[in-house]
């Protein structure tokens, strides 16, 4: 009579312990050279290839060799394939996306760590955040400070109905800002920076460039030379750029431009405080002046120091030849008075103190 033959899977479970299966060894040629039948009870197959439940916890060793797969659910993927993950060469890899879920509770949430000889490092879901089981935590050092702590590097805020921020070095950062950067704040190191941009060899390209929403740059830092940089503020109406220019020239100075407008004359205001009448501007090509009164506590010179004013407010002429001691013929305007109103102060080039008489309008 023909073997019956298993069409289900679900007879296996009417199978009684004592029932027996034929199999094949094929290694034994005593029958036949195709292999010898060999009858093996259910009871030995379920001790050596026991059946799991659903919710049983496996132990013990599981290998999967290299291009083997492990399939989740009956899915499809577009490509016909199912969801699995399998062995390769380099580690273990999935055909498809990979999720990390643990959304029963808040207070519960995925992550990743990455543990090596001399130190670790993790990623996931903040729990502890004001708002737990939303924030992620791209990069967070472990055993910091304290064996048993963590501390985040990298950290992105959720914020909820609102745009995501990014925080390096601090935690939960706030919506006010894009972007937060903290320096060092977890042990003292007075001798790390908080940032640094560093050119590219060669670089002519703004080093740093803030840009106004349409993507216009407004203020920007640029190389000159090597070693050398400029500061660069746009003008606010397009027209003049640059509206500021900080320079740092080749004689080791900095140079301040500031633009001067439309006008042919004016522009080019420097404002102390919010005091509209503190301002040095430009009058005209070449001419500066201030917008009310001038005061020094030094002294004021002109025309290379030909003439200066000094901290007394005596004016001087520096120049040996703009003093002499005769003079020329005499001309029509009326005689002096016999004394003059008052005497007014001036200084020879050597720093002498002299007078000179000064009358009356007429």
């Amino acid at each position: 009579m023909p073997d019956a033959r298993i069409s289900e899977l679900a007879e296996l479970t009417a199978l009684a312990a004592d029932d027996e299966f034929v199999v094949v060894d094929k290694s034994d040629t005593q029958m036949a050279p195709s292999g010898t039948n060999k009858r093996v009870k259910r009871s030995t197959l379920d001790a050596l290839y026991p059946q799991r439940a659903l919710d049983e916890t496996i132990t013990g060793d599981w290998k999967i060799a290299d291009g083997s797969r492990l399939e989740f659910g009956t899915g499809v993927l577009p490509d016909g394939s199912k969801g699995s993950l399998y062995g390769s060469g380099s580690g273990i890899e999935t055909n498809n996306s990979f999720t990390l879920r643990m959304d029963t509770s808040p207070t519960s949430a995925p992550e990743l760590f990455y543990r090596a000889a001399n130190g670790g490092w993790g990623s996931g879901i903040d729990v502890s955040a004001a708002q737990p089981g939303r924030d992620f935590v791209v990069a967070f050092k472990i055993d910091y400070p304290e064996p048993g702590n963590v501390n985040d590097l990298i950290y992105l805020s959720h914020n909820g109905p609102a745009d995501p921020t990014v925080g390096i070095g601090k935690s939960q950062p706030e919506s006010a800002y894009r972007c937060w950067v903290i320096g060092a704040h977890v042990t003292e190191e007075p001798d790390m920076g908080t940032l640094n941009v560093q050119a590219g060899n060669g670089a002519v390209a703004h080093i740093l460039n803030l840009m106004d929403f349409s993507g216009t740059d407004q203020i920007w830092v640029d190389p000159v030379a090597t070693g050398r940089w400029k500061l660069v503020m746009r003008n606010p109406a397009g027209m003049f750029s640059p509206a500021i220019q900080l320079v740092d020239t080749a004689d080791n100075s900095v140079e301040l431009e500031i633009s001067s407008g439309t006008g042919s004359g004016g522009g080019g205001q420097l404002r102390f405080g919010a005091d509209p009448n503190a301002c040095l501007y430009r009058q005209q090509p070449g001419v500066l002046a201030v917008s009310n009164a001038f005061a020094a506590t030094g002294y004021i010179s002109a025309g290379r120091d030909a003439f200066l004013l000094n901290y007394n407010g005596i004016p001087q002429w520096n120049a040996a030849a703009n003093a002499q001691t005769t003079v020329g013929a005499a001309g029509g305007a009326a005689p002096l008075p016999a004394t003059p109103t008052e005497y007014l102060k001036v200084m020879d080039s050597s720093g002498n103190v002299l007078v000179i008489p000064a009358f009356a309008a007429a």
